[in-house]
């Protein structure tokens, strides 16, 4: 059997609402030259029937960056696609146009542009479309720094994945950052995918309230001055996260 070029990977717990949304939206895309890998953390929604309706081959799961390790251990494409399970591939030629952009730049790891999906309302869909902005406007500019920013919708050759043995499973926040930052010590090239963007639900903030968006900015802030949120860290990272990010 041939082998694919791409392989998209998903970590999932419990999410019924959101999978068959990005599965639909992966499976309108013009290109077709990929296999999809959903890693689950034992659901008990019907998440694995659902991959499983979708031709998906199952993996097993854990926390995020279980979730994608595993995954990407079943991987048999060249080039990686990491997706939250709440993203979704707005335009039918997103595919096409990313990984023509991942190679014309000769990237090894690289993050999309992100906007907010739409609910309909407003003022709320305004306020999380600047948000999504403004992480976007920062990812591009700390994209050529010792310290780039990534999340959500990341790309990766197998070959730097597998030099930076993955995504770290020990930390507690932001383990696709670090993985961009362990990629670029390692000599690999980081770059942001401008040409197209993807639609990201703003569920982890709504989730979790004020609480929850402050905290966010926290870790954030700490990120970008270096500092790594292991499991021992004096400020813990919200209790919810493995339910909205797992």
């Amino acid at each position: 059997m041939k082998k694919p070029e791409l392989s998209i990977i998903i970590p999932t717990l419990n999410e019924r609402k959101y999978l068959p949304k990005l599965l639909k939206s992966i499976r309108n895309q013009h290109y077709d030259d990929l296999e999809i890998i959903v890693a689950d953390s034992n659901s008990t929604d019907g998440t694995r029937e659902i991959a499983e309706e979708y031709g998906c081959v199952l993996a097993k799961g854990g926390r995020p960056a279980i979730g994608r390790n595993n995954g990407a251990r079943q991987a048999r494409g060249s080039i990686l696609l990491f997706l939250d399970c709440d993203v979704l591939l707005t335009e039918k030629d997103y595919l096409d146009k990313a990984i023509s952009e991942f190679k014309t730049k000769v990237l090894d790891v690289a993050c999309a542009s992100q906007t907010s999906t739409n609910t309909g309302k407003l003022l709320h869909d305004g306020f999380y479309k600047t948000l999504y902005g403004c992480i976007t406007l920062a990812m591009i500019g700390a994209q050529n720094t010792k310290r780039p920013l990534m999340q959500c919708c990341m790309f990766a050759t197998k070959e730097a994945h597998d030099a930076v043995k993955g995504f770290n499973e020990k930390v507690i926040y932001a383990e696709d950052t670090y993985y961009a930052r362990d990629a670029v010590r390692k000599g690999f090239k980081f770059g942001m995918l401008t040409s197209s963007k993807v639609s990201v639900s703003p569920r982890r903030y709504e989730n979790g309230g004020a609480k929850l968006f402050f905290q966010n900015a926290y870790f954030f802030i700490g990120m970008l001055f270096g500092y790594k949120f292991k499991a021992n860290s004096r400020v813990k990272y919200h209790e919810h996260h493995e339910e909205i990010t797992a």
